[in-house]
């Protein structure tokens, strides 16, 4: 009669360790966090497909468990296995960011002293495509970040007294 208490306590406890550590859309990558509770899974010693899948679930926000949920229709996330949740879960947050994150890095860029102004705009460029901006947006957020973050204070003066200029433009005037 105790195997099954002790059982179930192990049982309890290891989920409510998952459950301590959530998967949070709004604080983390999804590929970064599955990674870690599979490291979890493991050192637990859980193998079980039914109770991975619980483990996940627990360890999931309200928010993303009801996106998974929605997801699911017409059946719920339990009528899925743990890889199938797991490839649920991928296919909801793979290209998701953390969209406030990634504006505020985009708008610390500054040109580095190694950097030629073609390099830099380069490099804004690949960091305004994490930012959702849209394609009007995304012109003016990379002229004025260009502007703002370049060295050379006269080359920064020539650029701002420009109207509506665009960052190839910009780069002409160097």
């Amino acid at each position: 009669m105790d195997a099954p208490i002790t059982w179930w306590k192990k049982r309890t406890s290891l989920l409510e360790a998952a459950a301590r550590y959530t998967f949070n859309p709004e604080e983390g990558t999804w590929d970064t966090w599955i990674l870690q509770f599979r490291s979890y899974l493991e050192i637990n010693s859980i193998s079980d497909s039914n109770f991975m899948r619980s483990c996940l679930l627990a360890s999931l926000t309200p928010k993303a468990f009801e996106e998974l949920r929605r997801s699911c229709l017409p059946t719920t996330p339990y009528d899925f296995t743990y890889d199938e949740c797991v490839a649920k879960m991928k296919e909801l947050y793979r290209r998701r960011v953390i969209l406030m994150r990634e504006r505020a890095n985009f708008f610390r860029i500054t040109q580095s002293d190694h950097q030629t102004p073609k390099q830099f705009a380069n490099s804004l460029r690949k960091a305004a495509d994490h930012c959702n901006f849209d394609s009007f947006n995304t012109e003016a957020a990379l002229v004025l970040q260009f502007i703002n973050g370049m060295k050379n204070e006269e080359i920064t003066l020539r650029l701002l007294a420009k109207e509506n200029i665009k960052l190839d433009e910009a780069l002409s005037f160097l």
